[in-house]
């Protein structure tokens, strides 16, 4: 009988029709190790999905690999930071994710909707999981009329 194995979900690649922009970060020159010469060995790439207001475009930040011919020791830059782990939205387009959703008070599937008629499919549950990890950065700041209790009027003062 063939044991249960869990397979990781594939992410769907970012849209093909989207403009690209290459970021490439230089890679030291020496060995940081023995000081020998480096040869390449490939490159690793990270796409981020980022938004300029309603131009939207695709960042590729590539980081080389390189080998060093003396001892055999791999080096490559390290992996740039993002606003949350994991996560492959720009932090301009989290910026105006948060913005939609808590200052005009739109809805996340209604924000989705509009990102796919524009050509960028997000689906329903990205900018969901983008919007519980913001909020988690942005602080949940109740507003003053609201009651901190369910069934608790609030203060008339």
């Amino acid at each position: 009988m063939k044991s249960f194995a869990r397979q990781r979900p594939v992410r769907a690649p970012l849209p093909a029709h989207l403009p690209r922009e290459r970021v490439i970060i230089p890679a030291p020159c020496a060995c940081p190790v023995c000081g020998g010469r480096l040869a390449k060995l490939g490159e690793d790439i990270t796409e981020t999905l980022e938004i300029v207001p309603r131009q939207w475009k695709v960042i590729q930040t590539v980081r080389e690999k390189f080998s060093c011919r003396s001892c055999e020791k791999i080096t490559q830059p390290p992996a740039p930071f993002h606003v949350i782990a994991r996560a492959r939205a720009g932090a301009s387009l989290l910026a105006m994710i948060l913005y939609a959703k808590f200052g005009q008070h739109q809805p996340l599937n209604r924000q989705s909707d509009v990102y796919a008629r524009e050509g960028v499919e997000l689906g329903r549950v990205h900018p969901g999981r983008l919007g519980g990890g913001l909020q988690r950065h942005a602080g949940t700041a109740r507003r003053a009329d609201r009651p901190s209790c369910p069934g608790r009027r609030p203060d008339p003062r």
